[in-house]
């Protein structure tokens, strides 16, 4: 599998954490075949550390929505002005979505603004809760967590990244 582009931050090997999935495997190896850095994060990393199989997995790239859709014969653009496209390979569909910043919220549910970024750690540090907040690089079998979130997980303990008023704030489907 190819390995693209290096993450921004540290991360430590974590063998076999992720379920071999042909499906995934293929999507990743397609990004980084093409330069970009691709990398698994939320639920699914989430999922796999607490020892249960992921329904999904959802990928983020340093590919644009638009490379992303070049990239892949089938696509939908889910949320293309987000930067999530739809890849659909096998029997699979995987959300992948550019690395981003956001600003603003001011309808208490999408951002304002997005620019499309290459740091997996600024794109990791917009995001919800800490054990949501983990990436993993399939193909080096390492994993990303600034905000231990792993620890969260092991310790039961749910923490927001950042200002906990914030970040509720910015999405009222996060309270729930």
């Amino acid at each position: 599998m190819e390995e693209g582009l290096l993450a921004d931050t540290g991360g430590e090997k974590i063998p076999s954490l992720m379920p071999e999935n042909d499906d995934l495997s293929h999507v990743i190896s397609v990004l980084c075949a093409g330069g970009y850095g691709a990398w698994v994060v939320g639920g699914a990393v989430r999922d796999c550390i607490l020892g249960k199989v992921p329904e999904e997995f959802d990928i983020c790239t340093t590919a644009t929505p638009g490379e992303v859709i070049e990239s892949f014969e089938d696509t939908i653009p889910t949320g293309e002005k987000y930067g999530t496209i739809t890849v659909k390979t096998g029997n699979s569909l995987f959300e992948v979505t550019t690395l981003r910043t956001e600003l603003g919220y001011n309808d208490g549910r999408r951002p304002d603004e997005v620019q499309w970024g290459d740091s997996l750690l600024v794109d990791l540090s917009r995001r919800d809760l800490s054990m949501n907040a983990i990436a993993v690089n399939v193909s080096k079998q390492t994993y990303y967590d600034p905000f231990n979130g792993y620890d969260d997980l092991n310790n039961q303990r749910i923490r927001s990244v950042g200002e906990p008023i914030k970040r509720l704030g910015e999405d009222a489907l996060r309270i729930l």
